[in-house]
């Protein structure tokens, strides 16, 4: 993705962001050298996917192993490149 760049993958920066439905949520960017200006943006989409079936045990919820807090992320994903805007 970053083949042909300037700066190669160094002058890139990485937005992560995740998609539950209709909702995108930034978790983060990563600025791959913080010393060189970023040439181009790669934005990685992570998205939800449906976990395994709730646990109907009610013993097992009230000692804790209730899975409503887990996240399942799908492994499909979606990666996109845009570049800088040259300011002269």
């Amino acid at each position: 993705m970053t083949e042909g760049e300037l700066n190669g993958v160094r002058g890139c920066t990485l937005h992560i962001e995740y998609s539950d439905g209709e909702e995108l949520v930034k978790i983060g960017k990563i600025k791959c050298d913080p010393h060189l200006p970023s040439s181009c943006f790669l934005y990685l989409r992570l998205t939800r996917a449906a976990g395994p079936p709730k646990n109907t045990n009610p013993l097992l919820r009230i000692l804790g192993y209730g899975n409503d807090s887990i996240i399942y992320i799908s492994p499909g994903y979606l990666l996109e490149k845009k570049r800088a805007k040259v300011v002269r």
